[in-house]
């Protein structure tokens, strides 16, 4: 989902004109704020000691990742998420992760920023 800045028209009333502009003004205050470009990739498999490139949309390399913690169903608690610097990936369209110490393939949400 891109979120969009907000259309400001100018309208016949001073007093709505005054209170749209300010809205507008507020919105796009929060939407200038870092978090607003952060993207959530639901549903990332991690096979155990396995590098895997997810691809993250944000055009550049991002400036913060966090990866969940493994989706219940796995049993499994002791284990990393890791961010591998592969050769040969673009970081500004792929992160490349590696679950590490689970033993087993998970699951998790990525969140990128």
């Amino acid at each position: 989902m891109t979120i969009r800045r907000p259309i400001s028209p100018t309208l016949p009333d001073p007093t709505i004109d005054r209170v749209v502009r300010e809205h507008a003004r507020v919105l796009n205050e929060v939407l200038d704020l870092p978090a607003a470009a952060m993207r959530v990739i639901a549903g990332v498999v991690l096979p155990d000691a396995t590098d895997v490139a997810v691809a993250h949309r944000l055009g550049r390399p991002p400036r913060w990742h966090a990866a969940s913690s493994a989706r219940p169903g796995t049993g499994l608690t002791g284990g990393a998420v890791l961010e591998v610097r592969a050769a040969g990936v673009d970081p500004a369209t792929h992160l490349v992760l590696r679950a590490v110490g689970f033993g087993a393939t998970i699951t998790v949400d990525v969140a990128v920023l």
